[in-house]
């Protein structure tokens, strides 16, 4: 397979994913639907290869929600986007643990309200 610019493929995906069907888009640009099927596969590839990833840092540290993985990704130079992490984590069905911040004021609050004198 010839090498083809970024900006081609990123075009291609794009029509894609619109109405366009793989045969049309094909026709469009004039290259072959093989070509469009290997990008296809390329980035289901890729997205695999990032939730294997994703799932090995949220097993290592359970708290880690998507912001946490997504800092962790970017410390390792994968610029990927929240959003596309918050998708993969919820396909994975992963969820951080969260717990409920409460102040002190409201505590003791419900505390004095149930204690009779």
């Amino acid at each position: 397979m010839t090498q083809y610019e970024k900006n081609f493929k990123q075009m291609i995906t794009e029509l894609n994913q619109t109405w366009y069907s793989v045969r049309e888009s094909a026709k469009e640009y004039g290259v072959s639907e093989e070509i469009i099927y290997k990008l296809e596969i390329a980035k289901e590839i890729s997205n695999n290869d990032l939730r294997k990833r994703i799932s090995t840092i949220f097993l290592t540290k359970q708290r880690y929600g998507a912001t946490k993985i997504h800092q962790v990704l970017l410390k390792e130079k994968l610029s990927v986007s929240l959003k596309h992490i918050q998708k993969l984590m919820t396909q994975l069905n992963l969820r951080s643990i969260v717990f409920k911040n409460t102040d002190l004021k409201s505590l003791f609050k419900r505390f004095f309200q149930k204690r009779t004198f």
